[in-house]
């Protein structure tokens, strides 16, 4: 699988193979929050080569390709943004207090 996701890399457009990946985790690919995370996505996207925002082309950040991840939610969220396999994700605030506090469900735990 992977020797297939790096052939097809490598026959990516060089502009392609020079994006800034931005991973966003969501929840259930069903959800409000996956579609939200994909608006969001769409947003802050700009993909190396594309027009600019004033011709027509993506407003988002230069060079960056957001995607929306489905997940199992806020809890999962945290664990991977902890362990860098997201850049972001949606938290609901008392996970994200725990988890910024060491309280609740990361009481004892870095």
């Amino acid at each position: 699988m992977l020797s297939l996701l790096g052939i097809a890399a490598a026959r990516l457009p060089a502009q392609a193979q020079n994006a800034t990946p931005f991973t966003i985790g969501t929840a259930g690919s069903l959800g409000t929050y996956y579609l939200v995370g994909d608006v969001i996505a769409r947003a802050i996207s700009s993909p190396p080569g594309s027009h600019t925002c004033a011709d027509g082309g993506p407003c988002g950040v230069p060079g960056v390709v957001a995607t929306a991840i489905p997940t199992e939610g806020s809890v999962a969220n945290v664990a991977d943004i902890a362990k860098g396999a997201i850049n972001s994700g949606f938290v609901q605030s008392d996970v994200a207090y725990w988890a910024f506090t060491g309280s609740g469900l990361y009481e004892g735990k870095p």
